[in-house]
């Protein structure tokens, strides 16, 4: 799957969620678990998250059940923000993948995740896209001149933009470098 894909995909399944709970306003943090609902009814997994003491490497995970329930565990050591980004970036895998790429077997998916393909920052290409749609669906482009009006009016700052976003500031910042609101750090 390439980025406009992922892109396409993310923002249709946030166009559909938006449309059934918010109409015509854009809120700035969406209701992670309201957007689980909407990927549950159109993809036919049954979403059930849990906050629980995994180990520290891990922020999150997927777990695809062969009855078709997908089980999301979520670090319980992570802030608010990061639990609500990490929630997004697991249950767009259910949209984003399709069924012959899922992983149901416990051996398979240790082995896999050694054997993972990896983009240039280290992510495998499957976490990478995961990550991109959390981005599209928590900090979209709908928001853009709204947080452009917060920093150059209102003066917030990246902090402040992802405590209203209830995003972590990391992707907020990538977002606002991305869109040109923020000068690249030279990273």
């Amino acid at each position: 799957m390439n980025y406009d894909d992922v892109i396409r995909k993310a923002r249709d399944m946030r166009a559909l969620f938006m449309q059934e709970h918010y109409g015509a306003k854009i809120p700035w943090a969406v209701n992670v678990q309201k957007f689980g609902r909407v990927v549950s009814e159109k993809t036919g997994w049954q979403v059930v998250s849990r906050v629980l003491p995994i180990p520290d490497s891990l922020r999150g995970a997927l777990i695809r059940m062969p009855d078709h329930q997908a089980l999301i565990l979520i670090n319980d050591k992570n802030n608010e923000c990061w639990k609500r980004f990490t929630f997004l970036k697991e249950v767009s895998h259910l949209f984003l993948e399709d069924e012959g790429q899922f992983i149901t077997d416990t051996e398979q998916l240790a082995s896999s995740l050694v054997d993972m393909e990896m983009d240039s920052d280290g992510y495998s290409l499957r976490e990478a896209a995961g990550i991109l749609a959390a981005i599209e669906i928590g900090i979209p482009e709908a928001i853009k001149s709204a947080i452009f009006h917060a920093i150059n009016v209102d003066g917030l700052t990246p902090y402040q933009i992802a405590y209203r976003l209830k995003m972590p500031q990391k992707y907020v910042e990538y977002r606002l470098r991305q869109w040109g609101i923020m000068p690249d750090s030279g990273e």
